[in-house]
């Protein structure tokens, strides 16, 4: 089946690509968000100031719902649990660290930092212990600024700085192949500059943002043959995706505070939201793990909760005077955990619906 190509606003003349036109911008606004009531009180807010990272990397839980872990700008992988709000280290590197996440069943996660490498670690039952072991550790040419893994955990999918978007063999550290780069060899640009929100696997989809000419592209690839599924084309940049867990929905946001909710079925009709101040981005989009729910958060601080179903916002969070940078849902779904520069605000799965 040959890739889809969708472009998400018709264009006067065309461009010479084969693309079907997503009639988005050509229908009356939206109307109103609907919502419910008012954000009723974080049920926990933990000071994270010793964090020291304005622009952390990816963010996780441990398996068991337990540990929430955060990647930053302090060298370390810094884990919180989530019962007592006591703190602790999973790993440190010499450089910053750039992405961080954990495999499907929970057993290992991968780091990639700013000297270029890409590490393995075992995740302990108990991580505040010890350090966490290294699997293995390979030099990857460039600094892995975003981490995927498969649901099967058999493969992980790499963004870094040089644009390629790459796939390794999670239990040796082998390198398989490149599907992106700067190089003439490939027609795509992996996006670099937004990390672990650009790239993500779920179901056989793998879905990547784009950087320099691609940034206003989404591209998608079937596993595990890796050849192209669809790529998708918008009018504003695109910073952040997500496919659904059940890989029938991706949400895209970006540029312009839009964020578009796609159909996989059928690409040419997605939903548009303005999840932000126009003024602004969508910065990170997180599916719970039921797939009921969309966090999004912005640039300037604002975080909104919407129901997948009606497309509805029924909560939204504001944290003053600083970015929204990562949300990440609890493997149980009871914690939604809202990550800004100064802050990691964990309120309760009753609280948020």
């Amino acid at each position: 089946m040959p890739p889809t190509k969708v472009h998400v606003q018709p264009r006067g003349g065309g461009d010479g690509e084969d693309t079907t036109a997503c009639p988005v911008h050509g229908v009356p606004p939206p109307p109103a968000l609907h919502e419910v009531a008012p954000p009723p009180p974080l049920a926990r807010s933990l000071r994270v100031a010793d964090l020291g990272a304005s622009f952390p990397g990816n963010t996780f839980f441990s398996a068991d719902g337990r540990w929430f872990a955060a990647a930053g700008q302090n060298k370390a992988v810094k884990l919180w649990d989530t019962v007592t709000g006591a703190t602790a280290e999973a790993c440190a590197r010499p450089a910053n660290i750039l992405a961080a996440e954990i495999s499907p069943d929970g057993k290992r996660f991968a780091v990639g930092a700013g000297d270029s490498r890409l590490i393995m670690h075992a995740w302990l039952e108990n991580p505040a212990a010890a350090p966490a072991p290294v699997l293995w550790d390979v030099d990857a040419g460039a600094d892995i600024c975003g981490a995927t893994f498969s649901p099967d955990g058999l493969h992980l999918a790499t963004v870094d700085e040089s644009s390629r978007c790459r796939i390794w063999l999670a239990e040796s550290g082998e390198e398989l192949r490149t599907l992106a780069g700067k190089s003439d060899e490939f027609d795509y640009r992996a996006g670099s500059r937004w990390g672990g929100h650009g790239v993500h696997f779920a179901g056989g989809l793998l879905a990547c943002t784009g950087d320099g000419n691609d940034w206003k592209r989404v591209r998608l690839w079937r596993a595990p043959s890796w050849e192209v599924h669809a790529t998708i084309k918008f009018d504003e940049s695109k910073h952040c995706v997500r496919l659904s867990p059940d890989a029938r929905t991706l949400a895209c946001g970006g540029a312009g505070g839009l964020l578009h909710i796609f159909n996989l079925d059928d690409l040419s009709s997605p939903v548009r939201i303005l999840a932000a101040a126009p003024d602004t981005s969508v910065r990170t989009v997180r599916f719970s793990p039921d797939g009921t729910l969309l966090a999004a958060g912005n640039w300037q601080g604002g975080f909104a909760v919407y129901d997948t179903r009606s497309r509805q916002r029924i909560q939204s969070f504001k944290h003053a005077g600083s970015n929204g940078l990562a949300s990440t849902f609890s493997p149980q779904g009871d914690i939604l955990a809202l990550v800004s520069v100064a802050t990691v605000r964990a309120p309760s799965r009753h609280v948020v619906v």
